[in-house]
């Protein structure tokens, strides 16, 4: 055998490898996949039902509202998941590598909190602060199911600034969140 002949075996057995890890991969890309579709279709069914017949409801809470505004959505102990970046002093910048800034801005940080959604605002009630967002500044709060550890169905909150994940299978939040923008839209 000549070295030509080394060459061409140890390429076609470094290419059937690569061919045998890229199959693995995929297989079981699918296998992961295939329980996300299972999960999602299942919870965009529930949503299409509950939209058939949904009415929007004022719901009774603890907290005095101004006058103007009526509560339709109250849900206490929410797991609420979001990206938290710490501060850091500008000596530590000097000291940390770039890779340790994007892994730790990357974590999501979970509390557990209170919703409320008024005809104006939504209102998240963490333990320490709260967060109070109209209605207007809210980009998208869709149904969404996301993996942290295993498939979680919820809803996905997003600002202008920031993502909220809400680990909440009860989409009554967006459908009364998409009737007051259609009420908002024709009060206008």
């Amino acid at each position: 055998m000549q070295n030509r002949d080394y060459v061409l075996i140890i390429f076609i057995s470094i290419w059937l490898c690569a061919l045998l890890v890229s199959g693995l991969l995929a297989l079981f890309y699918s296998i992961r996949i295939k329980g996300y579709k299972t999960i999602n279709n299942e919870y965009l069914k529930k949503f299409q039902e509950k939209q058939k017949d949904f009415k929007l409801e004022k719901v009774n809470i603890n907290y005095k509202l101004p006058d103007t505004e009526v509560c339709y959505f109250n849900q206490n102990a929410i797991k609420i998941y979001y990206r938290k970046r710490k501060k850091e002093k500008a000596d530590n910048k000097l000291r940390i590598s770039d890779y340790k800034y994007y892994y730790n801005d990357n974590k999501l940080t979970s509390e557990f909190a209170n919703l409320f959604l008024t005809n104006k605002h939504l209102v998240i009630e963490f333990k320490q602060k709260y967060l109070k967002v109209e209605l207007k500044n809210i980009v998208s709060l869709i149904c969404y199911t996301f993996y942290i550890g295993d498939w979680i169905k919820g809803i996905e909150l997003v600002l202008a600034n920031k993502r909220y994940l809400f680990d909440l299978e009860d989409v009554n939040l967006v459908l009364s969140f998409n009737e007051l923008i259609k009420e908002q839209e024709n009060g206008k």
